[in-house]
């Protein structure tokens, strides 16, 4: 029995879905605090919990005593190209 669409189409369209339906929420609640825990070392480098000093630069190592901080290290190269919100 020949199926009457490709079998890849429902989980691409499932998806899409959730993007979009995602995208319609972003303004809305606004930013929480969990979601910018990250940021703390990029605009205050003694926020983090521990960091390296290289001459005059402190590069944060661990945001938290559990946390590293790759993320904040992903965002900071980011942020370079975009100007931080709630879309970046």
């Amino acid at each position: 029995m020949k199926r009457p669409f490709p079998a890849w189409l429902i989980p691409s369209v499932s998806i899409l879905w959730f993007f979009f339906a995602g995208l319609l929420l972003i303004p809305g609640p606004g930013l929480q605090n969990d979601e910018l825990f990250f940021a703390g070392p990029l605009y205050y480098p003694d926020a983090a919990f521990y960091n390296l000093q290289w001459g005059a630069h402190k590069i944060p190592l661990m945001v938290m005593s559990y946390t590293g901080a790759l993320k904040t290290w992903l965002y900071a190269g980011l942020f370079e190209f975009f100007e931080p919100s709630r879309w970046s």
